[in-house]
């Protein structure tokens, strides 16, 4: 809208309000990703100005390229964080000692029946090994090659880390800190 003097008289209501706050020109970009609306940018002045040229600005349609992707940045961590707490919720509630490892073998998530029973999650046992957040289930599992369940359990993850198999199941008997086996 270069001047809101000349708006048709259908736009009678908005060239009021428009007035009544000071507007004399709008130009709007609308803000989009992969066709999808996120808003408008809007630019209003307190003169008439030649909105077409400020439309066509490259610069203006970077700024909306900016603003449209962090938005849609904002709204998918927002997302990724309601799913992550979600997981934990779930995970948290089994009893059963559960990690998740990335495609490296570290552990990136435990539930808190793991972080609460620790090294008697692996099929390593012992005190003197405490697998947390960051630590890697595999290099653990590779410096115990002569415990045969380490090996096996090596195995079964690193087929299903590269693909080759689905899924991996193992039992192996563990220790708890009182000396009790399981």
């Amino acid at each position: 809208i270069r001047n809101v003097a000349h708006m048709p008289p259908a736009g009678r209501k908005e060239k009021k309000l428009l007035a009544q706050v000071g507007i004399e020109s709008l130009a709007a970009l609308p803000m989009t990703v992969e066709g999808r609306l996120l808003g408008v940018l809007a630019l209003a002045a307190d003169e008439p100005m030649e909105s077409a040229r400020l439309t066509g600005s490259s610069v203006l349609e970077q700024v909306t390229l900016l603003f449209s992707n962090a938005i849609e940045r904002q709204r998918t961590g927002a997302a990724l964080r309601r799913s992550e707490g979600l997981a934990r919720a779930i995970l948290d509630a089994l009893p059963a000692n559960l990690c998740v490892l990335d495609k490296r073998g570290a552990l990136t998530m435990v539930n808190k029946s793991w972080a609460e029973a620790g090294p008697e999650s692996t099929p390593l046992g012992g005190q003197n090994l405490r697998l947390g957040l960051g630590s890697n289930y595999l290099e653990a599992c590779r410096a115990a090659a002569h415990n045969p369940h380490a090996s096996a359990s090596l195995e079964g993850l690193q087929a299903v880390l590269s693909g080759k198999a689905a899924s991996f199941s193992l039992e192996y008997p563990g220790v708890e800190a009182d000396g009790r086996r399981w």
